[in-house]
């Protein structure tokens, strides 16, 4: 009785021990790994899983998720982390940045490059199209996408316009990447020399 009561008392002062010492605001800012010398905080990883997640179950009408696609969602969230970790630096020594009038155009669409020469510009990111396309016809439906950014004010909306934010910076995402990766592609071209 004597043994079991020592080591209970021990294993309280252990666990109360760490408590203290940790105290309950470090717990967020313990890293759950390192990234190119960088930490990821446990509670930076866990926000951005909730969000993916959120997203998923958004998607999914509101239905619980299954194992599998939680494994899914951790093993993207883990993905996004050391992409996001790694290129932010490349990013950033460049210059690189997405601008409001970049994001406007990719999000509605810019209708006077369509006459100016850059058709491409004036449609709407896929994204956006297919979350606005009329089913039966497969045209774009500019008032119901209006009426959708107009709504996203409205308090009631809260959960949708969490949504509307993770697609949003996806299109960001995605953009940065192709700016990237078009200044690599272009910096590898041989020049005259070269090809001589």
């Amino acid at each position: 009785l004597l043994v079991a009561i020592v080591i209970g008392l021990a294993l309280f002062a252990f666990i109360l021990g760490d408590l203290m010492g940790s105290g309950s605001s470090s717990i967020g800012k313990k890293s759950v790994a390192e990234i190119n010398g960088k930490g990821v905080g446990i509670s930076d990883y866990m926000d951005r899983e909730k969000s993916l997640r959120e997203f998923y179950q958004l998607n999914s009408g509101g239905q619980s998720l299954d194992a599998d696609l939680e494994r899914q969602i951790q093993q993207e969230t883990w993905r996004r982390l050391v992409r996001e970790t790694i290129m932010e630096r490349s990013y950033e020594k460049l210059g690189l940045y997405v601008s409001a009038d970049e994001l406007k155009t990719m999000v509605t669409g810019d209708q006077t490059m369509g006459l100016t020469g850059n058709p491409a510009l004036s449609e709407p990111h896929p994204i956006i199209r297919q979350m606005f396309s009329n089913p039966e016809t497969g045209q774009l439906n500019r008032a119901v996408m209006t009426n959708y950014f107009n709504a996203l004010d409205n308090p009631q909306f809260e959960q949708e316009k969490r949504r509307w934010l993770f697609i949003e910076q996806e299109i960001v995402d995605e953009k940065m990447n192709q700016k990237y990766f078009n200044l690599v592609k272009k910096g590898i071209q041989p020049s005259s020399l070269d090809l001589k």
